[in-house]
């Protein structure tokens, strides 16, 4: 099984050279950087990290394909092919609900879908001259049925948002319905935090959980099998930075879509979802920077 790890985009470039290479130290080879303009720019942080390290993997974990010019991104990416090959993966997403060229324009998934196949294309046609085509491989990030069918079908690695049992269980039956056609591997991508107290769990660990489960569906959501009035409360979270989590049920969504808990709980719903379902290739996980506890990784990976 193979594991990834996604570092913050909240610290800067020394600080997450210094996680890679402790995480390096522990055998982990690939990882995942955010991209959220104009907060940050993954492909500079990238460029930093691979530039200074030669054994590691570093992938866009996601970009939206929206949030550069398409001769932009595919410059981009022909950049990274041609000078780190393999080590490089664009991850795609589809990003925030209106383009970040032009807020007035709304997308939808017919959108992300044409652009990215189109986008995807081009880049190979231009590697192609190079012979650099097999070089380049990209991945999907997302949660809903839409983004995981075509994710299933097109990209090499498909980044499944949630480690809950029944995102899982709605994924294996779609990926075992195109049994003969899929190509992804699938990648459970999920926030983590060890520690002994759930109770004491981060604000941006929240906040990145709140926004995950209130941009689901409604019929993910029920699937999850949560109430009516659990359902009305996930929606009406609010989209800006909270600075409190609140004390009601509304919480239960850290334990379905995150990881939190002690390095035993931790890998106990690990080996029980990797049990329920023979389709997960790896594993990413995502923290944040106030719980780094590089001992207690080191535990658990020894654990999986």
């Amino acid at each position: 099984m193979k594991i990834g790890f996604s570092i913050p985009i909240t610290v800067n470039n020394k600080k997450q050279l210094d996680h890679i290479l402790k995480l390096k130290n522990l055998g982990i080879e690939q990882f995942w950087i955010g991209d959220n303009p104009p907060v940050n720019n993954a492909f500079l942080t990238i460029e930093h990290i691979l530039s200074r390290l030669d054994d590691v993997t570093l992938g866009t974990g996601i970009t939206s394909p929206f949030y550069y010019s398409k001769k932009t991104l595919v410059g981009t990416v022909e950049y990274f092919i041609k000078n780190y090959g393999k080590r490089f993966i664009l991850g795609l997403g589809f990003g925030r609900k209106k383009s970040f060229f032009d807020s007035n324009k709304r997308l939808d998934f017919r959108q992300f879908q044409s652009y990215t196949l189109e986008l995807v294309e081009t880049v190979r046609r231009r590697l192609k001259k190079n012979n650099l085509q097999d070089s380049f491989s990209y991945a999907i990030g997302g949660l809903g049925n839409c983004i995981s069918k075509f994710a299933i079908l097109n990209a090499d690695i498909f980044l499944v948002n949630s480690a809950s049992k029944y995102d899982l269980k709605r994924i294996n039956k779609i990926f075992n319905n195109f049994d003969d056609k899929k190509k992804s591997q699938v990648f459970l991508y999920s926030m983590l935090e060890l520690q002994e107290n759930k109770e004491l769990v981060s604000l941006k660990l929240w906040n990145i959980i709140r926004e995950i489960a209130r941009n689901s569906s409604i019929n993910i959501l029920k699937e999850h099998n949560y109430s009516k009035s659990m359902i009305e409360r996930i929606k009406k979270l609010p989209s800006e930075y909270m600075h409190e989590i609140p004390k009601n049920e509304v919480t239960q969504i850290i334990n379905d879509f995150a990881l939190v808990g002690t390095v035993s709980n931790i890998a106990e719903k690990i080996s029980s979802l990797k049990r329920s379902s023979s389709i997960i290739d790896g594993f990413v996980f995502g923290w944040t920077n106030e719980s780094y506890n590089y001992n207690k990784i080191q535990e658990l990976l020894e654990i999986l």
